[in-house]
């Protein structure tokens, strides 16, 4: 009698080979046709909610863009700052140090100033043209919060509610948000 060590398999145990490699490569292309229905319905999914999204922070995030309220709260003190930091800029071609009324200013990296004054020199000056980054960004970080949440959780509708509590934030749209201080 053949003793046969624990977890050995004996030869009538063992299939052949042929049969076995047939039934590998049909789980293969199942679990690969699988893959791919999820993925096309990953992206349906992703495209309804985009189509919801873009939309609603395209409105929040441009809308008033060249009065000078932001829904009723006005030109707030810092905005002006800002934009007169950016003329100061232009004005006296020191675009590495920024100024307000002569003083040196430094309450915002350059890069704000920079962007904002491209901006007006492209659009020209206007309210709108001195707020057209900041809403764009803001923008783009609305987008930003729903990859990375659906990223993070693994699901799509993490990320759409991740989006949607970020555009319900009074402070990120109107008080230093994407009115003025995205950057």
């Amino acid at each position: 009698m053949n003793v046969v060590a624990q977890g050995a398999m004996r030869e009538d145990q063992v299939t052949p080979i042929s049969a076995d490699r047939d039934r590998v490569f049909l789980l293969a292309d199942t679990q690969e046709i699988d893959r791919t229905a999820i993925g096309r319905l990953r992206g349906q999914l992703c495209a309804i909610h985009l189509f919801l999204l873009i939309p609603l922070a395209l409105f929040l995030c441009f809308y008033n863009l060249g009065t000078g309220a932001n829904m009723g709260v006005g030109t707030g003190i810092d905005e002006s700052w800002y934009i007169q930091t950016a003329q100061e800029m232009k004005a006296t071609g020191q675009w590495w140090l920024p100024t307000r009324e002569g003083e040196i200013f430094f309450y915002k990296p350059p890069l704000k100033f920079w962007i904002t004054e491209i901006s007006s020199s492209l659009l020209g000056e206007s309210m709108a043209s001195y707020r057209y980054p900041d809403a764009l960004l803001g923008l783009a970080y609305i987008l930003l919060t729903y990859a990375t949440a659906g990223y993070l959780f693994r699901s799509l509708n993490a990320g759409l509610f991740a989006a949607l509590a970020l555009m319900s934030c009074h402070n990120f749209l109107f008080v230093n948000g994407v009115r003025n201080d995205t950057l």
